[in-house]
C-alpha cells in the first residue's frame, strides 16, 4: 500500500510547489511592475504641475507691481490657481507614496512566499496548495475536496485592506463610509504606521463634510499623538484652514506661521506663507 501512496502524495507535492510558482511567481510581479508604471506617471504629473506653478508665479511676479484694478484681478486669479495646483501636487506625492508603499508590501509578500516555496522543496514537507488537488487515502480511494452547499470549493475569504478601502470610498466622495473604514482599520491595527495618516484622513473627510471643528479634532491627534509622521505638514496646513473657515483667523494663523517655522522647506510652507498674506 505504501509504494502506491508515495509516489502520488510526491506528485501532488510537485503539483502544489508548481501552482505556488506560478501565482506567487508572475502575478505578484505583474503587480509590482504596474505599481512601477503608476508610481512613473505620478512622477510626470507631479513634475509636469510643478513647472506649471513655476510658471505662474513667474507671472504673477511681473504684475505684483502694477496698482490698477485689474491686475489685482490677476493676481488674485493666479494666487487661487497656484494654491489649486499645490494642494493637487499634495495629493499626488500623497498617492506616490502609497503607491510606493503598496510596492514595498508586494515585493515583501512575494520575497516570504518563495522562501516558503524553498522550505517546502528542501524538506518534502506536506504544503496546502492554493490549487484544488485531489488527495488519496491510504486505502487508495480518492477523497474530493471538501464543498459548500452551493457545490463551490470552500475558500477562506480574502481579507479587505481598510486603509485602502477607505482611500478608495473617500476618491469616490463616499466620506461617511471612508471615516468608517478609516476608523475600523485604526481599531484593527492600533500599532500600524499608518495610523496616522488613517486619522489625517478621517479628517479630511470630515472636513470635505463641511464639519469643521471635528476636523480639527482629528488633524489635531496626527499633530499630537504622532509628531514625528510625514503627515504632521499636512494637518497643520489643513488645521488653519479649517479655523479659517469657522472665521477664526487668529488661530489660523498661529498655525500657518508654525508650519513655515518647524517645515520651512515643505510644499505645504510654500502654501502657509500665501495663505498668511491672504488673512492680514
Amino acid at each position: 500500500m505504501r509504494e502506491r501512496k508515495f509516489p502520488f502524495i510526491h506528485l501532488c507535492q510537485l503539483v502544489m510547489l508548481l501552482v505556488l510558482v506560478v501565482l506567487t511567481g508572475c502575478a505578484p510581479q505583474a503587480q509590482i511592475d504596474m505599481l512601477d508604471r503608476d508610481v512613473a506617471g505620478l512622477q510626470v504629473e507631479t513634475h509636469r504641475i510643478d513647472e506649471e506653478v513655476q510658471g505662474l508665479k513667474r507671472q504673477l511676479s511681473e504684475i505684483q507691481g502694477q496698482a490698477d484694478q485689474s491686475s489685482r484681478k490677476s493676481i488674485a486669479r493666479l494666487n487661487a490657481r497656484i494654491d489649486s495646483l499645490e494642494s493637487e501636487l499634495m495629493r499626488l506625492n500623497g498617492l506616490v507614496d502609497q503607491l510606493k508603499y503598496n510596492q514595498e508590501r508586494e515585493e515583501s509578500e512575494l520575497a516570504q512566499l518563495k522562501e516558503e516555496i524553498q522550505r517546502v522543496m528542501q524538506s518534502g514537507a506536506k504544503t496546502t496548495a492554493p490549487a484544488v488537488v485531489a488527495a488519496q487515502s491510504s486505502s487508495g480511494a480518492q477523497i474530493a475536496p471538501e464543498v459548500n452547499g452551493t457545490g463551490n470549493s470552500q475558500e477562506p475569504q480574502k481579507k479587505i485592506d481598510l486603509y485602502d478601502e477607505g482611500l478608495r470610498l473617500f476618491r469616490l466622495g463616499k466620506y461617511l463610509e471612508a471615516k468608517q473604514a478609516f476608523r475600523d482599520f485604526i481599531k484593527e491595527n492600533p500599532n500600524s504606521p499608518k495610523v496616522a495618516n488613517a486619522h489625517f484622513w478621517i479628517g479630511e473627510c470630515e472636513y470635505k463634510q463641511s464639519r469643521y471643528e471635528e476636523a480639527i479634532l482629528e488633524y489635531n491627534k496626527v499633530i499630537k499623538k504622532y509628531p514625528r509622521s510625514n503627515k504632521v505638514p499636512d494637518a497643520l496646513l489643513k488645521q488653519a484652514f479649517a479655523f479659517a473657515k469657522l472665521g477664526d483667523k487668529d488661530s489660523a494663523k498661529i498655525l500657518l506661521q508654525k508650519l513655515v517655522k518647524s517645515y520651512p522647506r515643505s510644499a505645504q510652507a510654500k502654501v502657509a506663507k500665501r495663505q498668511l498674506k491672504l488673512l492680514k
